[in-house]
């Protein structure tokens, strides 16, 4: 087995950046006055249910919330999907480089 080492340029900045995304739910909520209690209440009011420490882990970035939440979410804030979103790319572009972002991608391949 030899290791291969394959960049695949800029495609790695494709995905979410779930610790910018998260940044971007906490200013979002808090440019409006709401609480992540509040939030959360919000939520199960129409039926679908994230705690406060749910809503906490979207904004620290240790989890990224499920599409309805994010429809959920710009509907109740009055803003674009592409507005709470923050792709890699997006994040890099503003200078946030307190991701660790993967470069390359080690394959292994027989050879």
């Amino acid at each position: 087995m030899k290791n291969v080492i394959t960049n695949y340029g800029n495609s790695w900045l494709m995905g979410i950046d779930p610790v910018a995304t998260g940044g971007q739910l906490r200013k979002v909520r808090r440019d409006h006055g709401i609480t992540q209690e509040f939030l959360s209440e919000l939520f199960e009011r129409c039926g679908d249910s994230a705690s406060r420490a749910i809503i906490s882990m979207w904004e620290n970035g240790r989890r990224l919330p499920s599409l309805s939440h994010m429809v959920f979410l710009s509907e109740l804030y009055g803003c674009s999907l592409d507005e709470l979103i923050i792709s890699y790319r997006r994040s890099k572009a503003t200078g946030d480089d307190d991701q660790l972002v993967p470069f390359f991608i080690v394959v292994f391949r027989k050879l």
